[in-house]
């Protein structure tokens, strides 16, 4: 009787074992995914930060051009 109990207590802790270790790799695999959609948005980032970049560039070239527009007519 008690080697049938201590069979039973070992089965549940193999069980138990076993979860784990499933539990563990689903985890492994999630933080992998994670990683890939952190990069993903780090780039993203990196891609809006030159885009705003460039059109505050932008933004800046067609005020100066507006501006020499201006006192070249202040001019005439």
């Amino acid at each position: 009787m008690d080697a049938m109990l201590q069979n039973i207590k070992l089965k549940k802790k193999l069980e138990y074992l076993s979860n784990l270790a499933i539990e563990n790799q689903e985890l492994k695999e999630s933080i992998k995914e994670l990683s890939v959609t952190v990069e993903e948005l780090k780039q993203a980032l990196v891609n809006l930060q030159n885009d705003l970049r460039r059109k505050i560039s932008e933004e800046d070239i067609l005020e100066a051009i507006v501006c020499a527009i201006e006192e070249v007519k202040e001019i005439d």
